[in-house]
């Protein structure tokens, strides 16, 4: 006969703690439909590296309006897309016609409401931005935040110990930021006195009728009031030193470093270097980022 030995688990625990484990199914639906991250991004409107994130992480929230989104490009139920929501679905009240759950409860039943943000789905839909004061400079930096942004940030920066290296985050205007905590001297929360139609993805070209033009600016705010760098990008491409583009490897590196030196090439074909310490906040629009997804596409091609 063979012993348990003593503290292991069972095969229906370790069952059942896998499930725990498995905040959502994107990348197995994804791959199903044939979609590349960059593709699947491209339909929900958020960038890839996001869609990375949620991939492989557990404990990222999802807001709302993108999981509906992602549920509609993969063509499944929420409790399909995020298993964790199975429970909390299967309670909700169907409607008229008996074929469809009501979502109301998940908005105004203040039980339900936390039940399913615990099973990972953010539900506050506001649109919420993040008013920075940053280190050595007057004015303040204000990024209205991507879709479940805000409660990723809520808990990292309220946390005793926020994080040493960089926080990166979305932002709806199509940039990807990346904040140093210790430069970071205050940040307020808004939702209701900025205008909105200043952080919209893009800018109207006066030359072309009113559709929007890409921002190609990579900015760059020191600690020490130094006046922000602005400079005008390339798109990231793999190079003799790493697999992926310069600038993905950067806000790789921020999230695990604060400490470096890292350089990228601008528009005009020369590099331009900085040291990570000194930088209070990194932005670059994310259509200039990341080769990332090259690896799953080839995948799918073979």
């Amino acid at each position: 006969m063979v012993q348990k030995k003593e503290g292991a688990a069972t095969p229906r625990a370790e069952r059942k703690q896998r499930a725990l484990r498995l905040s959502n199914r994107i990348r197995q639906l994804r791959t199903d439909l044939k979609l590349s991250q960059r593709a699947l991004a491209t339909k929900v409107g958020v960038s890839q590296q996001h869609i990375q994130r949620l991939e492989t992480s557990n404990d990222i929230d999802v807001g709302f309006v993108l999981a509906t989104k992602l549920c509609e490009v993969l063509g499944q139920p929420l409790d399909v897309v995020f298993p964790r929501t199975k429970k909390v679905m299967s309670r909700l009240p169907f409607v008229e016609d008996g074929r469809r759950r009501s979502i109301d409860p998940l908005f105004y039943d203040r039980g339900t409401k936390k039940e399913i943000e615990r099973a990972g789905i953010d539900m506050d839909v506001t649109p919420w931005f993040i008013q920075m004061k940053l280190r050595g400079r007057a004015e303040t930096v204000d990024v209205l935040l991507g879709d479940g942004e805000y409660s990723r940030l809520w808990r990292l920066l309220q946390s005793e110990r926020p994080p040493e290296e960089f926080i990166v985050f979305e932002g709806v205007d199509g940039c990807r930021y990346a904040v140093q905590p210790k430069h970071l001297l205050s940040w307020h929360f808004r939702f209701d006195t900025v205008d909105l139609g200043r952080f919209q993805k893009g800018h109207p070209d006066e030359n072309s009728h009113g559709a929007e033009v890409p921002d190609e600016t990579i900015r760059i705010w020191y600690s020490d009031g130094t006046p922000v760098v602005e400079l005008d990008g390339e798109p990231d491409e793999p190079s003799e030193f790493h697999d992926i583009g310069p600038l993905d490897y950067i806000f790789s590196m921020l999230e695990l470093s604060n400490e470096g030196c890292y350089s990228f090439v601008d528009s005009a074909g020369e590099p331009f270097w900085f040291r990570a310490i000194d930088v209070a906040l990194f932005a670059a629009p994310n259509h200039l980022i990341g080769e990332e997804g090259l690896e799953v596409e080839e995948e799918m091609k073979d």
